[in-house]
C-alpha cells in the first residue's frame, strides 16, 4: 500500500488526508483570517470636498491588491495551519465548490469540509488564498533538499517508522515491506520534519 508525505504530515504542515466527513458539525465552520484595513475612505459619505483628508486618515491607494499566497512553514502551530486552509475551503465553497455528502470522503484541512478539486472559477477566484508548501521541502527551493531528505528517513526508521523515498525531488515515500507501522506514526514524522529541516519554511 502506497502512502505518501503529502497523505500523512497534515497536523505538521497541513496537506491532504482522506477523513471521513461524518464530524462536520464539530467546531466553528469558519475560523476567518484578519481582513485588510480600508484606509482614506468614508463610509458615511463625508462632508468634505473631494480629496479633503480629515486628520489620521491617508488617501487610497493607488497599489493593487496583493496576490501573494500564504506560505505554510514545518514548525506552523495548528491554530495557523487551520485558519490558513479554513480561509480557502470557505472562499471556495462561497465561489460555488460543494461540501462532502454524509457517507462520502473529504480533504481534511481545516474545520471546513469541501469537495476537491472545486469547479476552476472557485479555484481561480481563491488562490490568493490557497497555502503554499514550507518551500524547505521543496527540492527546488531548498539547496540542502537531499541531504536533509536522507537525514529525514534517517530519522524516520530510527523512530520505528520503515518507509523508502519514491522520488529523488520530493519527500514522498510508501512503508517498506515486513514491518508493522507503529501507533504514533504522524507524531513521528512530525517530530522528524521538524527535527531535520527546523523553521527553515
Amino acid at each position: 500500500m502506497r502512502m505518501t508525505t503529502r497523505l500523512i504530515t497534515t497536523v505538521l504542515v497541513a496537506v491532504p488526508l482522506l477523513a471521513g466527513c461524518s464530524d462536520t458539525g464539530a467546531g466553528p465552520r469558519v475560523a476567518s483570517l484578519p481582513e485588510a484595513a480600508t484606509v482614506g475612505t468614508d463610509a458615511a459619505g463625508g462632508d468634505g470636498p473631494p480629496g479633503a483628508e480629515g486628520p489620521g486618515t491617508e488617501p487610497p491607494s493607488t497599489e493593487p491588491p496583493s496576490t501573494e499566497r500564504p506560505v505554510l512553514r514545518v514548525d506552523d502551530t495548528e491554530e495557523r495551519r487551520k485558519a490558513l486552509w479554513n480561509a480557502y475551503n470557505t472562499c471556495l465553497l462561497d465561489h460555488g465548490a460543494k461540501e462532502p455528502p454524509p457517507d462520502g470522503l473529504a480533504v481534511a484541512l481545516g474545520d471546513v469540509l469541501v469537495q476537491y478539486p472545486g469547479p476552476e472559477e472557485a479555484q481561480q477566484a481563491c488562490l490568493p488564498l490557497e497555502p503554499v508548501q514550507p518551500p524547505a521541502l521543496d527540492a527546488a527551493t531548498n539547496p540542502d533538499f537531499q541531504d536533509q531528505a536522507q537525514a529525514f528517513v534517517a530519522c524516520l526508521r530510527e523512530g520505528g517508522l520503515w518507509v523508502e523515498r519514491l522520488s529523488a525531488d520530493t519527500l514522498d515515500w510508501t512503508y517498506a515491506e515486513g514491518h508493522p507501522v507503529p501507533d504514533d506514526s504522524v507524531a513521528t514524522e512530525q517530530r522528524c520534519l521538524v527535527e531535520v529541516f527546523g523553521d527553515a519554511g
